[in-house]
């Protein structure tokens, strides 16, 4: 998720406000102490213009 973002110039907050997600949310993923819902998933892709299923990959 890191990769996506900071090659879209998103700081963590601003992307997980840009989706919906609370201002923490984001940290709490990219540093595996939690896991997004598919639904929030689905968000951080699209305003990251990608599919979801790059999330996926290694």
């Amino acid at each position: 998720m890191k990769k996506h973002r900071t090659a879209a110039g998103f700081t963590q907050v601003g992307l997980a406000l840009r989706a919906g997600l609370g201002e923490d949310y984001l940290p709490h993923i990219e540093q595996g102490k939690n896991f997004p819902s598919i639904n929030a998933l689905c968000d951080l892709a699209d305003v990251l213009g990608i599919d979801p299923h790059e999330f996926l990959k290694p």
